[in-house]
C-alpha cells in the first residue's frame, strides 16, 4: 500500500455552515445566515449589554481558539464595544494580563468554569466573559457566554456561524482550525444509558451507533460516530513519537488525549485528534479520534451497510505506528495500513456512552 507511491501534499479544506443564534437569558434572533467576525462580536456585545444590569463589573477573560492573535482580537473588540456602550464597568486589559501571568493561563486556552469563577473573584468582577471558536464538522461556531461569579449561572449567551471566506478571519486564524473547546457544554451523567441501542440507531449526540459491547462498564457500552467528517486533515507530530497509543477497542479516547497533549507541546494546530477533541456536536464535547480497531468497526458496521455518509477514501485512526507513520483505513475496501502523519486524510470523530 503506497497510495501511488508518493506523499501527496494537500491543503486542509475548511468547511463552514450557516446559522445564527443569539441568547440573552431567553433566545432571540437568528437569521439563518453566516456572519462576519466583527458582526458576531458586536452581536455578542449587544447580548451581554442587554442581559446585565447597568453598572455591574465584568471581565472579558478568555476566548479559546488555535490563534492567540484571534483570541486577543475578539477580547479587545468585545471589551471595546462594552466600554463604548457605557453601561458596564469593564476590567482593564492590563489588570487581566497581570492575573493571566500569575495564574499561568492563556487567553486562547481552555479555562474551566471553576478556575474562571475564581479568577473573576480575584478581579473583583461580578461577571466573567468566556467563549471560543469550535468546529462543527462543516461549520465554525463562534460563542460567547457570561457567567455570574457568585452563582455560576449563565446570564447571557451568543452564538454565530462565521463566513469561511472572510479575509479577516482567515488572517487571524492563519489557516488553523479550532483545536480546543471553550465554554463547557453540559454532559449527560456517566451512567448506563436509559435505553438500549441497536447498530445503526441514532445516538444521544445525533450520530450513529456502530458498536455495542453488551455491558455497561468503565463508563460506556456503546460507540457513536459523529454525523460528518473532517476532510483532509493531517495526523500531526511527523518525525516525533507520541508514545503510549494502542490499537484496541476502547483505547481511542486515551490515545486522543495523549496525542493532543503532544501536539500542544509541539505547537501544532488543526490536527486530526485536536479536531475530534474540540468537536461540539449534539450538545456533547466528549468526542475523540477512534483507535485502529474502533475505526474498523465503523467500516464494518456502518460503511459496508451504506450508513453514515462515509467517503470511499482513507480515514485516520488514533493509533500511532512510528515517528513518521500512523494507522489508517481505506473505506473503499477495508484495508488497513500505516502512512505518513503529515498526509491529509479524512477523519470521523466518535464518542463512547
Amino acid at each position: 500500500m503506497n497510495k501511488g507511491g508518493t506523499l501527496k501534499k494537500r491543503l486542509p479544506v475548511l468547511w463552514f455552515g450557516v446559522c445564527v443564534l443569539v441568547f440573552s437569558c431567553a433566545s432571540t434572533g437568528g437569521g439563518g445566515v453566516s456572519v462576519p467576525l466583527d458582526q458576531a462580536i458586536q452581536t455578542a456585545a449587544g447580548a451581554i449589554d442587554g442581559g446585565l444590569e447597568k453598572g455591574v463589573k465584568i471581565a472579558a477573560l478568555n476566548f479559546s481558539s488555535p490563534s492567540e492573535q484571534l483570541s486577543g482580537y475578539v477580547l479587545d473588540e468585545l471589551s471595546g464595544h462594552l466600554v463604548n456602550a457605557r453601561n458596564l464597568v469593564v476590567v482593564d486589559r492590563t489588570e487581566l494580563d497581570l492575573l493571566r501571568q500569575e495564574e499561568q493561563f492563556q487567553m486562547s486556552g481552555e479555562v474551566s468554569d471553576e478556575s474562571a469563577l475564581s479568577i473573576g473573584q480575584k478581579l473583583g468582577a461580578q461577571f466573567i466573559v468566556s467563549g471560543g471558536l469550535s468546529s462543527m464538522g462543516n461549520a465554525y461556531r463562534f460563542r460567547i457566554r457570561v457567567l455570574n461569579v457568585e452563582t455560576a449561572a449563565v446570564e447571557a449567551f451568543s452564538a454565530s456561524d462565521l463566513s469561511a471566506k472572510e479575509e479577516k478571519l482567515v488572517y487571524l486564524l492563519a489557516g488553523a482550525r479550532p483545536a480546543a473547546e471553550t465554554a463547557s457544554v453540559p454532559q449527560s451523567p456517566r451512567s448506563a444509558p436509559a435505553k438500549k441501542y441497536q447498530i445503526g440507531d441514532t445516538g444521544p449526540a445525533g450520530g450513529i451507533v456502530f458498536f455495542d459491547k453488551g455491558v455497561y462498564e468503565s463508563g460506556w457500552r456503546y460507540l457513536e460516530a459523529a454525523p460528518q467528517d473532517f476532510p483532509a486533515v493531517q495526523w500531526g507530530a511527523y518525525g516525533t513519537v507520541v508514545g503510549g497509543t494502542d490499537t484496541g477497542i476502547g483505547s481511542g479516547k486515551g490515545n486522543t488525549e495523549l496525542i493532543v497533549q503532544k501536539l500542544k507541546k509541539l505547537g501544532e494546530q488543526g490536527r486530526a485528534a485536536q479536531l475530534c477533541a474540540a468537536l461540539d456536536a449534539g450538545g456533547y464535547t466528549d468526542w475523540f479520534l477512534p483507535s485502529r480497531d474502533e475505526l474498523n468497526l465503523m467500516y464494518q458496521n456502518l460503511k459496508k451497510k451504506k450508513l453514515g455518509g462515509f467517503l470511499n477514501g482513507w480515514y485516520w485512526s488514533s493509533s500511532e505506528n512510528s515517528y513518521y507513520y500512523a494507522w489508517y483505513q481505506s473505506f473503499s475496501d477495508g484495508s488497513q495500513s500505516n502512512y505518513d502523519k503529515d498526509n491529509p486524510d479524512s477523519v470521523r470523530a466518535v464518542r463512547a456512552f
